[in-house]
């Protein structure tokens, strides 16, 4: 149980943790102790894993690669552009693709973001042998999020910002493996939460906007604009102006590059479309997990429906518990997430930025409960080949996103015996 005192401001304050069934009192110290051991532990799996992926033999002999696919297909997509070739034709971009990388992806970025490659070609970057500028580029942003969003905070907890970052979800081995680049819309997403805390609201939406023009993975998080500190009015212009940003880069698509245009659309709603995905973990998400258990039938639909709801009043109690702060944002966006209908296992880092908000002020105690969930992916991975995941472990990333999501709402809320207002400080 927990031991607690009242401080001189009224508020209870964890003293000691005594274990089940003994009086034996385990000191605060050994508490944050703890946390630094698993947190060490959990950073040094996944670099095992990451170089152990990276290292590996290619079994089928196709390429001599064995990660970076997805950046593959940045590179095959620029030079097809840049021959006046259509990106999104099978036919054309495995002409590209299929010589380096042994496999033949169809891009699903809108031509605009292919226009913004195009400059970039110009510079080696852009080249097969050049993957580690690449792979740089992306850390250099990797590390300038973990920066900003450390100096903001007054007190930060670099240890906790870390861990979460490195082995949170799995995340950061997906980027490197795969060569995709969400790291990029973790970054965009850590300048919209810097400005929001600054009161620059239109300038994060205007972020925000950006972001889901070069990804609509990311625009239902323009929702969280919602969430902010001023009237009601005020928050629907800047989630109409955030559309509107977004909105205009695929209207000067439709005028300047219609044909181009017409395909990335007819491939991103159409019957082919790319947002539907397989499941499993290459999109765990939690609808498809529900999918796998019942089928898609009419209870699959009403159990969604009611998962929906739940979700939204949750978010909507911590709400009306903690008012317009970064932390009723922080879980809205994870709420958000969870209701993705995709997700793929790369895109988890985005939530570095809301994980790291809600848990900081946490003690240590629930600190190293909410590292070891989100780093549960890491020790599955190890324990089991990623292809060959028993089910339901394929989706071991949306059901540790869950726990956090509960987790967090638990201590931020009246209804845990330490809720609102309550900050456990164990050091």
């Amino acid at each position: 149980m927990l031991v607690l005192r009242i401080a001189g401001d009224g508020i209870r304050q964890p003293v000691a943790v005594v274990r089940a069934g003994s009086a034996e009192m385990i000191p605060i110290k050994k508490w944050q102790a703890i946390f630094f051991a698993v947190c060490l532990m959990f950073i040094a799996c996944n670099v095992f894993e990451i170089n152990r992926i990276v290292n590996q033999p290619n079994p089928g002999q196709i390429s001599t690669m064995t990660y970076g696919w997805d950046y593959g297909v940045y590179v095959a997509s620029v030079r097809a552009m840049s021959n006046g070739q259509n990106p999104y034709d099978f036919n054309i971009i495995s002409t590209y693709e299929n010589p380096i990388f042994g496999t033949v992806l169809i891009p699903d970025y809108p031509p605009h973001t292919f226009r913004f490659f195009q400059i970039i070609n110009y510079f080696p970057i852009f080249d097969y042998r050049s993957l580690n500028v690449y792979y740089s580029i992306m850390g250099l942003l990797f590390l300038l999020a973990l920066g900003i969003l450390s100096g903001i905070d007054k007190k930060p907890d670099y240890v906790l910002l870390a861990t979460f970052a490195v082995t949170g979800f799995m995340a950061l081995e997906w980027d490197i493996v795969t060569g995709n680049i969400p790291i990029l819309f973790m970054f965009l997403l850590t300048v919209a939460f810097v400005l929001i805390a600054k009161g620059y609201y239109e300038w994060s939406g205007i972020v925000m906007g950006i972001s889901a023009a070069v990804s609509l993975f990311t625009a239902p998080f323009i929702l969280l604009l919602f969430f902010t500190k001023r009237s009601l009015a005020d928050r629907i212009k800047t989630i109409l102006l955030t559309c509107a940003i977004t909105v205009s880069f695929f209207v000067m698509d439709a005028i300047f590059d219609h044909a181009l245009f017409l395909t990335y659309f007819q491939r991103t709603f159409g019957s082919s479309n790319t947002f539907i995905k397989p499941g499993g973990w290459l999109s765990p998400v939690l609808f498809l997990l529900l999918k796998d258990i019942i089928g898609n039938g009419i209870l699959w639909i009403v159990i969604c429906a009611a998962f929906i709801v739940t979700i939204l009043l949750l978010v909507g109690i911590y709400y009306k518990d903690n008012g317009p702060t970064l932390k009723t944002i922080s879980i809205a966006a994870a709420g958000i997430f969870i209701l993705l209908p995709f997700a793929g296992p790369y895109d988890f880092i985005i939530l570095v930025v809301p994980l790291y908000v809600l848990f900081k002020d946490s003690g240590f105690v629930i600190k190293t409960i909410a590292v070891s969930v989100a780093a549960l992916p890491v020790l599955v991975n190890i324990l089991c080949n990623t292809n060959a995941l028993p089910f339901p472990l394929m989706y071991i990333q949306s059901i540790g996103l869950m726990g956090i999501f509960v987790l967090a709402w638990l201590c931020g809320t009246r209804i845990m015996p330490f809720g609102n207002g309550f900050r456990m400080h164990f050091s």
